[in-house]
């Protein structure tokens, strides 16, 4: 009887330690997976322009327009980070936690990328959300019928302070990057399993590497804030030397401030009140100024004389001027005078290549002044630097409308195919276009 217990406890124990063995293999098994599974997705959900993926999306560095392949992305750093605490495992059993902890790292990264160390990228997306609305009111009410998009869920961005940076930041975040994080919360927790002890002193020091890590991200940033506070104050009290240098200041440690306006506009009213009217600064003052004033092209005048400045006053300069000419196209197109909105449409995109809905403007005006042909190639260019479901199902029935007009009626089929395809469910325009209506 002692015979078989003892033979039946061995066996319990080696089961026991088989099935142990294999969800540990499982457990980071389905962690490789998902971080697999992370690489051709979407990481950046962009508003209107092409979303990098997970291959694509580069570790510190700018999107561009047309995202490629990037060694330095964070889905092959995820991956080399894996093999490694896999790798390492064998010897070391904290190796897992460790991998854990640097998976993490990576996820929280990317926000702070975005908000923090290339602000370059919060402000393109901030730029597009601002344009897709814009596209989206214009689809739904000057466009021929279609019931348009469901409403977004976040209508409005805040960018005044650095949490509500960090919070539009990862408001663009999209499905790669939530598969991202959950394989490394997979790698993390059951990396703690594999301790033997001491698994809250592991917990402690991850959430210390993650503060750590997070506070060298933000420092800069951070001191930045400090400085425009204390900016508002010196200008509050009339001190224009204290505050313009602090303003300077502010933009030298931070450069999300260096690429809007809007601190260049600060110094350009302080630059009007000390008799100063020819800086750049002043110009940007005074394209804001008109702007606001209904003068749009003034307005534009002075952002493109602000944009002689060079340096980032030059960029700032120039997607100034292309958002007030793409804003003043809309103004011309509702009042039917579309060869002057054309010009201003064509104005926005050559000043700033990202005004991708001065493309989206262009394909239609071209078809109001009957240039079928510029309006098709107009949207050709659009579905190459576009992501946006609704806006390219919107720009094939531009096109397949233009192709009707050419009286090219296979490719204005195709046209109409696609953008039912891509907008299926309130897609009244594309819908009946394939209906011959």
């Amino acid at each position: 009887m002692n015979r078989a217990a003892a033979f039946a406890d061995r066996w319990l124990t080696r089961l026991i330690a088989f099935f142990e063995r294999q969800t540990k293999n499982a457990a980071f098994g389905v962690a490789a997976f998902w971080l697999l599974v992370s690489l051709p997705l979407a990481w950046v959900n962009a508003p209107l322009g092409k979303n990098p993926r997970g291959f694509q999306f580069a570790l510190f560095q700018d999107i561009p327009m047309l995202p490629h392949f990037q060694f330095g992305s964070y889905g092959v750093a995820g991956i080399v980070v894996f093999a490694l605490a896999m790798a390492a495992l064998r010897m070391d059993r904290r190796a897992a936690v460790c991998g854990g902890i640097a998976l993490l790292a990576l996820t929280l990264a990317a926000p702070l990328q975005i908000a923090f160390s290339n602000p370059d990228i919060l402000r393109r997306l901030a730029s597009e959300f601002a344009q897709q609305q814009k596209v989206s009111a214009f689809t739904t009410n000057l466009l021929p019928v279609n019931q348009g998009q469901a409403p977004e869920i976040w209508t409005i961005l805040e960018f005044d302070t650095m949490w509500s940076r960090f919070v539009s930041a990862w408001y663009f975040l999209t499905i790669g990057w939530y598969v991202f994080t959950v394989a490394a919360l997979i790698v993390f927790f059951k990396g703690l399993l594999l301790l033997d002890g001491r698994r809250w002193r592991a917990v402690f020091a991850c959430i210390l590497a993650l503060l750590i890590f997070s506070a060298v991200l933000v420092a800069r940033p951070f001191y930045a804030h400090t400085q425009l506070d204390r900016a508002y104050l010196a200008e509050a009290r009339g001190d224009a030397d204290e505050a313009i240098a602090l303003y300077r200041a502010t933009m030298r440690l931070d450069r999300w401030y260096a690429l809007g306006p809007e601190l260049y506009g600060q110094i350009g009213e302080l630059h009007e009140a000390r008799g100063v009217l020819d800086s750049p600064e002043y110009r940007i003052y005074k394209g804001q100024f008109f702007e606001n004033q209904g003068m749009q092209p003034i307005a534009i005048d002075e952002f493109r004389l602000a944009a002689r400045g060079g340096g980032s006053l030059e960029s700032v300069g120039r997607r100034e001027a292309a958002r007030v000419a793409g804003n003043f196209g809309l103004t011309l197109y509702r009042q039917q005078a579309y060869g002057a909105a054309l010009a201003r449409w064509q104005q926005a995109f050559e000043e700033d290549p990202f005004q991708l809905q001065a493309l989206f403007y262009l394909s239609r005006v071209n078809f109001e002044v009957a240039q079928y042909r510029e309006a098709i190639a107009a949207g050709e260019q659009f579905c190459k630097r576009a992501s946006n479901t609704y806006r390219l199902a919107d720009i094939y029935s531009g096109m397949g409308d233009s192709y009707t007009k050419l009286g090219d009626h296979p490719n204005a089929r195709v046209c109409y195919e696609k953008s039912f395809k891509l907008d299926y469910i309130v897609n009244a325009r594309g819908l009946g276009a394939l209906a011959g209506n």
